[in-house]
């Protein structure tokens, strides 16, 4: 699942930041205090988007990826 988060403040982006590389979840930061998380399990996901205590964007259950 892909997952953007609007972040409210950048120490909220990092408690965020810092529970996606605990349980070993991906993550992007973009810009704006925005942040695209990556998870296939859903209770970890849950567990990162409560730490980043942000509005969720966009959620999709995959994202295609053209390399060429």
């Amino acid at each position: 699942m892909v997952t953007t988060i609007k972040v409210n403040s950048r120490k909220q982006m990092g408690r965020g930041i810092f529970e996606a590389i605990k349980f070993g979840v991906e993550y992007e930061i973009l810009d704006d205090n925005t942040v695209e998380i990556t998870c296939a399990n859903d209770y970890k996901n849950e567990l990162v988007l409560n730490a980043f205590n942000g509005q969720v964007v966009r959620q999709a259950l995959h994202q295609d990826i053209h390399p060429y």
